[in-house]
């Protein structure tokens, strides 16, 4: 019986299928609530039965809105319509235009420069045209000022060299310099101590075995003496030393060092001491082995155990003189010899061997897929 499955078009037919029965959205409209597939299509409606009240409008009446109640909230009893009539000091009131400002009638001034007269709304009521004299009288001189650079002992400009280092200074900076004692500063002038070390005992030029702290500083130091370097590992005494030998240590000497030199880096003495294959021992000739290796199999041989033949209809069609490792496919069942339809037997020398049938797979059709949302 042929094997069937769903293949990449059978898949996509099921997919549609899917999506135009499965609910994928609901969509309201007004009273109308819809439910629909994933593709869109609409797979049942609801209408809710309920009036529904608008909100008042100028043409229609209705429920009114937060917003407008507090609007009507806002507004006083009584109170009047006021808009802006488009005039100076006219109002409109419930659509009657009112006058509600005069302004007194005041000589007008060309444009210009003037010593002027105000009332008590700010109204210009004299107006005199500025002079020279009137300038200068306020303490502004009659012609160009010239300024020099500012200096240690005068006033002047800023330069632009000035104002780059004064820009350079941080916000409430000290001028801080080096002090004249050791881990001292100056600080706006005033002497700092900013380090005081730890007093210690001084110690002339010498060889000691030292204590230290944390900081380095030496706390504690003890001349050195004879034992102490002969604690070490250090001979009291020039010490001499012979040749070494296979026995003994000892200084290398010129021809083993020669030897040595004659050494690659890295070599070392291969002795063959015995080689077998599969627990048989090999004879060992000199530094080398014959491994003789004629009865294993190679890739060419083992390519060419099985090799196809093609098909036949029966089991009574296959050739009478096959060569071993030929193989075939027999069309038909044959109950005798326990083949199959599709079975591939294959000549092992004196018999056909029965291998395995061929198996068929088929797509599932959109038919039948259609059937399962029947």
């Amino acid at each position: 019986m042929a094997n069937t499955f769903l293949n990449l078009d059978g898949l996509r037919h099921y997919d549609s299928k899917i999506k135009s029965v499965a609910a994928g959205n609901i969509s309201i409209e007004g009273l109308t609530i819809t439910l629909q597939s994933i593709d869109g299509k609409a797979l049942g409606t609801v209408t809710i039965p309920q009036t529904k009240f608008e909100l008042a409008s100028n043409t229609a009446d209705g429920l009114m809105s937060k917003e407008d109640f507090s609007k009507l909230s806002g507004i006083a009893e009584g109170a009047t319509n006021v808009t802006y009539s488009g005039k100076n000091g006219v109002l409109t009131i419930d659509g009657q235009e009112v006058t509600v400002y005069v302004p007194p009638t005041q000589t007008a001034l060309a444009n210009g420069l003037y010593k002027i007269t105000t009332n008590n709304v700010g109204a210009v009521t004299v107006g005199t045209a500025v002079k020279k004299e009137d300038i200068t009288a306020l303490g502004i001189p009659g012609q160009d000022t010239t300024y020099s650079a500012a200096t240690a002992t005068n006033d002047g400009l800023l330069t632009s060299e000035g104002f780059t280092k004064l820009e350079g200074i941080s916000e409430g900076a000290t001028k801080v310099e080096a002090g004249s004692q050791n881990g001292h500063i100056t600080v706006d002038g005033v002497d700092v101590n900013v380090y005081e070390p730890e007093a210690q005992t001084a110690l002339s030029s010498g060889l000691y075995k030292i204590t230290t702290n944390a900081y380095g500083a030496v706390t504690a130091g003890s001349a050195v003496k004879k034992e102490d370097i002969t604690a070490l590992g250090i001979p009291a005494q020039d010490t001499t030393y012979t040749e070494a030998t296979a026995s003994k240590a000892g200084l290398m000497s010129s021809a083993n060092f020669t030897k040595i030199e004659g050494i690659e880096a890295g070599a070392q003495t291969n002795v063959l001491e015995s080689v077998s294959v599969n627990g048989q021992p090999l004879t060992i000739n000199s530094k080398g082995v014959n491994i003789d290796l004629s009865n294993y199999a190679q890739k060419s041989d083992l390519a060419a155990v099985l090799e196809w033949k093609g098909s036949v209809e029966t089991f009574d069609d296959l050739p009478s003189n096959p060569q071993v490792g030929d193989v075939y496919n027999i069309v038909q069942e044959d109950a005798d010899n326990d083949i199959p339809a599709g079975g591939n037997v294959a000549w092992d020398g004196s018999v056909w061997d029965v291998l395995g049938p061929l198996v068929q797979f088929n797509g599932i059709s959109n038919t039948e897929i259609d059937a399962l949302f029947a």
